[in-house]
């Protein structure tokens, strides 16, 4: 028998067992009812095909005072049995220690499983338009939220709804991002903790808004306001300062690439798109007759088995101005690629759209021998902050295609170029 095991792969006195409610019957003739359920990343995993019941097997005292082995009932939904399972494995270790045992507290019991209505949230996110990668990171969040939740015996919505405890695992799940979010990023770049809690708190906040969810209360909030966290409590962003890339820095990548790789390094910049616009990206996008270029909608046909929507669902305002040697590139690229028929302007080998598109980029910036982070938002600033020193900050949020003036102006970089300007400007 296959017993319960902690992280710390100590044996655990409480085992978490399952009855298949058919008889198993082995080789030899017997049976053998209970099967050990296994835990993966503390989420109970289901034995198998077939209907079972749960159980809780631990030392204890017994309903006629004696002491001995215990085999309790937890019910026929695993979720919630093993919800209980370690309500009693913590009251037994408790009892270990020397403390008495803590009262189980039973989770709401709502139609509304945290499960299925976190199913349901990203479904929804689907048929609005969220891009592939932007459901799996709610979904990595939002999972590991039900963790917390599931650890503070919490398995439904309605759960979360009572202000004690949808605050407590609040709490709880922003203790556990303090000490398990990354200080490093994987490229080796440091990166802000705090920035990475507070947007997950957001897109958590969006879920628990459609469950009718507050998580948290207003910037001086009134009395009946029914947040869950204060406004001090919740995580604050720390703006980063706008990077962007020198004349040589970028005279030395593109020297450093190959065609393909120029033609990529070189829409990035002149066009400022977000990587999975530059992956959706198809020839009729840009107008070689006007030299201009912005991003569609992609919808679903015959000979494109995919579809696709732009952040917001919505174009740029304006299409982007191209320079002749820009499109004189383009039409390179599309006579070189003209055999491939394919609409797609960077597509992977089966002409579907390529998500390694930024790594493609850096391989030329590592032969470069570039050791400053190349990353997509400073390509970005880069493209954003030269727009606005020469057009204006509103003309660089149409093209960069932001819907409000402060966020264009979180991208705005200092130019050395500029700051030397006007050193000489100020001493002649």
């Amino acid at each position: 028998m296959i017993e319960y095991v902690s992280r710390g792969h100590m044996r655990a006195t409480t085992v978490f067992l399952a009855r298949s409610k058919e008889a198993v019957e082995t080789k030899n003739g017997s049976y053998r009812p209970f099967v050990p359920v296994e835990i993966k990343r503390a989420k109970p995993i289901a034995p198998g095909a077939g209907s079972y019941s749960y159980y809780a097997r631990y030392s204890g005292k017994r309903e006629d005072g004696s002491h001995g082995r215990i085999v309790k009932a937890l019910g026929d939904n695993l979720e919630a049995a093993y919800v209980q399972f370690l309500n009693i494995d913590s009251a037994q270790k408790q009892i270990r220690a020397g403390h008495d045992a803590p009262a189980v507290i039973p989770s709401a019991v709502d139609k509304t499983s945290l499960s299925d209505a976190i199913q349901q949230y990203l479904e929804d996110c689907k048929s609005v338009g969220n891009a592939e990668d932007t459901i799996a990171t709610k979904r990595r969040i939002l999972e590991s939220f039900e963790t917390i939740a599931m650890k503070s015996g919490v398995i439904s919505v309605a759960g979360l709804r009572d202000p004690k405890t949808g605050r407590k695992v609040l709490l709880d799940y922003l203790s556990w991002m303090k000490e398990k979010m990354p200080t490093v990023s994987i490229e080796g770049v440091g990166t802000r903790s705090e920035n990475t809690r507070y947007k997950n708190m957001n897109k958590l906040g969006a879920f628990l808004k459609q469950q009718g969810i507050k998580a948290k209360k207003d910037y001086r909030a009134a009395p009946n306001d029914t947040g869950l966290l204060s406004h001090n409590e919740f995580p604050k962003y720390k703006n980063r300062k706008a990077v962007m890339y020198s004349e040589e820095t970028i005279t030395a990548w593109k020297a450093a690439a190959t065609v393909d790789e120029r033609d990529l390094i070189e829409f990035f910049l002149a066009t400022g798109f977000r990587d999975g616009e530059v992956a959706h990206c198809e020839w009729s996008d840009i107008n070689f007759q006007d030299k201009t270029i912005n991003v569609h909608a992609k919808t679903k046909t015959s000979t494109r088995l995919w579809e696709w929507s732009p952040k917001d669902d919505e174009s740029r305002e304006e299409d982007i101005p191209l320079s002749d040697d820009f499109i004189q590139r383009m039409k390179d690229r599309r006579k070189r690629y003209a055999g491939q028929h394919c609409a797609l302007i960077f597509p992977n080998a089966g002409c579907k759209p390529n998500d390694n598109l930024l790594r493609i980029a850096r391989r030329a910036a590592k032969r470069a021998g570039i050791t400053e982070y190349i990353g997509l938002h400073n390509i970005r600033k880069t493209f954003g902050s030269i727009i606005a020193e020469k057009y204006g900050a509103p003309y660089a949020m149409v093209v960069l295609g932001h819907s409000d003036l402060s966020t264009t102006q979180g991208y705005m970089a200092k130019n050395a170029s500029t700051r030397q300007r006007m050193r000489n400007d100020l001493n002649s």
